[in-house]
């Protein structure tokens, strides 16, 4: 079973992953992610600053749960002392907790109190994280032991040449909704970022998106969630806009973010 939820969710390899900047194609855009002229625009441009943030917050991400692998205590699958060290390395608002799962997705450390055991087999960031050998990125959830809105990230322990099981560090929605907010600025409408089911995952702007709401059958989220670094016209909210996608590299495509303008 493991395997077949393995297979079906394996996007390619994490490395060559991709957190794509929504947009509607148009013709004038085409050929590629520029608008006409070779000038990038205002969206292009907010577009881009946002992928080369959000890929860098992955890669700090990545970079923690890569050390948290190598700790002595996660290697040994050490309850007690992985829990410890978990408790000592937390902290941060960016994340909702810190741990380790075996490889049948038990969670047997996390640097919160937990008294009930708690299962990950079926989230997507473990899925994808044994299934790529590498970060794996998961999709909008709610946290089984915080309650909170997150994005489930997790990366590979390796004992000797046999993966053990991972480390996981689900990244906060509320400290990314936070974190997108303040990119916001003129002429820029609105910032979506959404995973790859059409549901936010945090959202700036004039129109109510909360996290947690699925747009999937709106026009702008239809385009991007089958779209590719271009710039467009769609609806948004009721509305005419022009959009810009982009693509970042760590994500898998399990997140997406839209750029909008009025027309």
């Amino acid at each position: 079973m493991l395997g077949a939820m393995l297979t079906s969710l394996k996007c390619g390899g994490v490395l060559a992953a991709s957190l794509v900047v929504l947009l509607a194609p148009s013709a004038a855009s085409a050929a590629g992610s520029q608008s006409p002229g070779g000038k990038a625009s205002a969206i292009e441009r907010v577009a881009r600053h946002l992928r080369r943030d959000l890929n860098g917050i992955l890669a700090q991400a990545r970079m923690q749960l890569v050390q948290h692998s190598r700790l002595p205590s996660v290697q040994a699958g050490d309850k007690g002392a992985c829990t410890r060290d978990m408790e000592a390395r937390a902290g941060s608002p960016r994340y909702t907790a810190l741990g380790a799962a075996d490889l049948a997705g038990d969670v047997y450390c996390l640097s919160l109190p937990n008294g009930s055991p708690v299962s990950i087999a079926d989230r997507a960031y473990f899925l994808r994280a044994l299934g790529s050998g590498d970060l794996g990125v998961g999709d909008y959830q709610i946290g089984r032991v915080t309650g909170q809105g997150a994005v489930g990230l997790g990366f590979p322990v390796r004992v000797g040449e046999r993966i053990t099981g991972i480390t996981l560090s689900p990244l906060s929605l509320t400290w990314l909704d936070q974190r997108v907010e303040a990119q916001l600025r003129r002429p820029i409408r609105d910032l979506l970022v959404i995973d790859d089911h059409g549901t936010v995952l945090a959202h700036a702007g004039g129109r109510t998106a909360a996290v947690g709401t699925n747009l999937g059958g709106t026009a702008l989220v239809k385009k991007a969630l089958h779209g590719d670094r271009a710039v467009g016209r769609t609806r948004f909210g009721g509305q005419r806009v022009r959009a810009a996608f982009d693509l970042v590299p760590l994500s898998d495509d399990a997140m997406h973010i839209a750029v909008t303008r009025g027309l």
